[in-house]
């Protein structure tokens, strides 16, 4: 049987799924409870010293997606999971199609997001964009690091030899 409690001063419900080491997992929901009208407002990782109640967050989720974690976020990425290996080709080229945009979102009323929009970069690395089940599409951002990074390193190769030719044509 899980933890519970409402504190209500800010009308916050809250459920503990469950705790191990000073670790602890929490859903918290919007409304008094017992109201009827709780709903699902974000989902908590904590860590708290031994016999406390209140710690500092390590992850956090809202009920409209936005995700905070107090350290790094990583992906998995080591060679022995991996197969089929081969450069990301024409990566300058990818970039320089690529159009980096301001927007307003409508569904969360969230301003100045900074981004890409998803249609117009999987035209032209359609391996960054997921669509799910309904069509919606995003974005794997993380994974454009490596594409950027080959770009970058194919346009230093194009400094490189441009270098050299200005270098030629002073020694003339």
């Amino acid at each position: 049987h899980p933890d519970q409690g409402y504190t209500g001063s800010n009308q916050k419900y809250w459920v503990e799924l469950g705790s191990y080491g000073g670790v602890h997992v929490t859903l918290n929901m919007d409304g008094a409870a017992g109201s009827g009208e709780n709903s699902f407002d974000h989902f908590t990782i904590w860590q708290a010293a031994a016999n406390s109640t209140s710690g500092s967050r390590q992850f956090y989720v809202t009920n409209i997606g936005n995700v905070w974690a107090r350290n790094d976020i990583t992906a998995f990425s080591d060679i022995r999971v991996k197969e089929n290996i081969r450069p990301i080709e024409n990566a300058l080229h990818k970039v320089i199609n690529l159009r980096g945009v301001m927007y307003d979102r409508i569904d969360t009323g969230e301003k100045n997001g900074i981004g890409f929009i998803a249609q117009e970069l999987e035209v032209e690395i359609p391996d960054l964009v997921k669509t799910d089940d309904k069509g919606l599409k995003s974005v794997k951002y993380q994974n454009m690091v490596a594409v950027l990074t080959e770009a970058i390193k194919e346009q230093q190769k194009q400094i490189e030899v441009l270098t050299q030719k200005i270098t030629e044509l002073e020694n003339k």
